[in-house]
């Protein structure tokens, strides 16, 4: 008996992002353990269906665990994976099925990439700002229309990104210190000498300019994000809001130049796609 499609899905998208996650292995090779796990834990033993505390869960498996450790010498010989490397796997699978979900260890994503989600994040906030400043410029037309649409509807982009990734946290042990550490220890002096640079040189500039600014920084943000280290709707939310942006910055674009932009602002934001 193999896994349900749920859970093959379930750990063929989130087996990367495990503790015990060695490089260069691929689904294939873990998947029995998960499949061994889950098995184990459906039997009318383990009581399936009834949730147990973190304490008796351990125990359980605990006296199970040499009779799991013969099934998978047994049955998986020719693994790539002894059963000291296969038992993380095995046990996380029998907690999923076992523990309420709250309890089951959340998936961990190194600091680089929590680090980088944070500053998508932030850059998306100063979006809004930007579009508050075009709106208080009083422009006109179809380009206030476009404005006020897209103001309108960016609280949402920002809800869903929030919610997407703030369940996604650092591995264990890597706290915000690590996440400074690894970009240097200057970190809090040099994101305040960028913040008062960039406030400068946007506050130098018409809205419309600042505006396109932002939302091309917020692109290349995106685009610093790795996908492929992500769970896939995480990866799914960035790609979708990654052509929900560029489409708002062409739109303002092709907008703004019929309102005196600068040619030198055009040139630079298109060939920032």
């Amino acid at each position: 008996m193999g896994l349900p499609d749920a859970e093959d899905r379930f750990w063929h998208e989130h087996y990367l992002f495990e503790p015990y996650f060695v490089a260069g292995r691929g689904y294939d090779q873990y998947q029995p353990a998960y499949a061994l796990g889950w098995q184990a834990a459906q039997r009318p033993s383990a009581q399936p269906g009834a949730f147990v505390s973190a304490e008796a869960c351990q125990q359980e498996f605990a006296a199970r665990e040499s009779e799991l450790c013969a099934c998978w010498n047994r049955e998986h010989a020719s693994s790539f994976l002894t059963w000291s490397q296969a038992r993380l796997a095995v046990k996380a699978a029998w907690d999923r099925v076992r523990l309420p979900r709250k309890l089951v260890p959340a998936v961990w994503l190194s600091a680089e990439v929590v680090q980088r989600m944070q500053l998508a994040l932030r850059a998306g906030q100063r979006v809004q700002q930007r579009y508050e400043a075009c709106l208080s410029a009083q422009p006109e037309g179809m380009l206030r229309s476009v404005l006020e649409r897209f103001a309108r509807e960016h609280p949402a982009l920002l809800r869903e990104l929030e919610q997407t990734f703030l369940p996604l946290s650092p591995g264990p042990g890597l706290g915000r210190k690590d996440i400074r550490f690894h970009v240097g220890s200057r970190y809090k002096q040099v994101e305040k000498m960028m913040a008062a640079w960039r406030n400068r040189r946007l506050a130098e500039q018409l809205p419309v300019e600042a505006l396109l600014d932002e939302l091309q920084a917020w692109l290349d943000n995106y685009a610093r994000i790795d996908t492929d280290a992500l769970p896939l709707p995480a990866a799914q939310v960035v790609r979708r809001q990654v052509l929900l942006v560029r489409g708002r910055r062409d739109a303002v674009l092709l907008l703004a130049r019929g309102k005196g932009l600068p040619p030198q602002m055009s040139r630079v934001t298109t060939t920032g796609a």
